[in-house]
């Protein structure tokens, strides 16, 4: 639970209330303090950070409820897979044909 300066628990809007005043005060637009959370939750995901790792850091219960929220951001990484695959592969055919010998 947390406190007011006096010791009186906060009412539930004390920290929106407060983040708006500074966003006021910054002359920023007004966003909700829930929207820094998905803000973190995307910068995360798009930067590579894996799905189980962030659904961890967001709190959410399965990776289901990140993927459903933040599934959006990783549409792209669908190419990059396949790429991925791709370059393991010819990789591996390099290097089979490489340490083959001469007779065989």
């Amino acid at each position: 639970m947390f406190t007011d300066e006096i010791g009186l628990p906060l009412h539930p809007n004390s920290l929106t209330d407060a983040f708006r005043r500074l966003l006021s005060k910054a002359g920023l637009p007004h966003k909700r303090l829930h929207d820094l959370r998905h803000t973190a939750g995307t910068l995360m995901l798009t930067s590579g950070s894996d799905l189980n790792t962030v659904q961890q850091i967001l709190g959410h219960s399965a990776a289901s409820t990140t993927l459903n929220i933040y599934g959006h951001v990783l549409k792209g990484r669908k190419e990059e897979a396949i790429r991925s695959i791709d370059a393991a592969l010819k990789h591996r055919k390099t290097s089979q044909n490489v340490t083959k010998r001469p007779d065989s």
